[in-house]
């Protein structure tokens, strides 16, 4: 860091400088190489409650888990900022562009934790659509520097990131999902081969 000497009363005093007015931001990725094979494929089949679980009282529903394992960044100490979006209009209502989840993945001021962050987690859930007549849904997670996020909302509203005084730049994958119709009693018992790994919740249980 640079330190400018002013000369004070035959005193040398150090000058505070900014440590990132200079600083170029890096671009936070998601290696592609530890996501679960499921998350690879064209569209992932999300099922409603089946007949036993509406019939549960509270009903039991499914839900997706939707992680990825390790996010990189050549800057261990900078605080990371993941983002999920479902079914995002970038000219739509002002609804459809908010944010469904958001997690911080914190620096390291000691720079022990290397170039390696995450998981990051997303618990999608079928019910949640289950009245909307498209079955097909795309969900997003954008993951930036935190400190790069327009706090002003400038569009694209929530994912913005800023250009000035520096620019920032992040990275996205997108997931789709088709929401079925429940072909047996349980909702997690539809996948022959158990992947995706859907997880069946039953309030009463909690």
């Amino acid at each position: 860091m640079a330190v400018l000497p002013l000369a004070l009363s035959a005193c040398l005093l150090p000058q505070s400088v900014d440590q990132n007015s200079n600083r170029v931001p890096t671009v936070p990725t998601i290696d592609l190489n530890t996501l679960p094979t499921f998350l690879l494929e064209p569209s992932i089949p999300i099922y409603l409650a089946g007949t036993a679980d509406a019939a549960a009282n509270p009903p039991c529903h499914s839900i997706l888990p939707l992680v990825i394992p390790v996010i990189e960044d050549e800057d261990p100490v900078i605080d990371l900022e993941a983002r999920w979006f479902v079914d995002y209009d970038f000219n739509g209502s002002p609804q459809s562009q908010q944010i469904a989840a958001q997690q911080v993945l914190p620096g390291d001021l000691s720079g022990q934790q290397g170039t390696i962050r995450g998981p990051v987690q997303f618990d999608f859930e079928a019910e949640s659509r289950a009245n909307d007549p498209n079955r097909f849904h795309v969900i997003e997670m954008l993951v930036a520097e935190r400190e790069g996020f327009d706090l002003d909302n400038a569009p694209p509203a929530h994912r913005a990131l800023k250009r000035e005084p520096v620019a920032y730049d992040g990275s996205t994958l997108k997931i789709n999902v088709e929401i079925r119709t429940s072909a047996s009693p349980q909702c997690d018992q539809n996948t022959d081969v158990r992947s995706p790994p859907l997880v069946r919740i039953c309030p009463a249980q909690q």
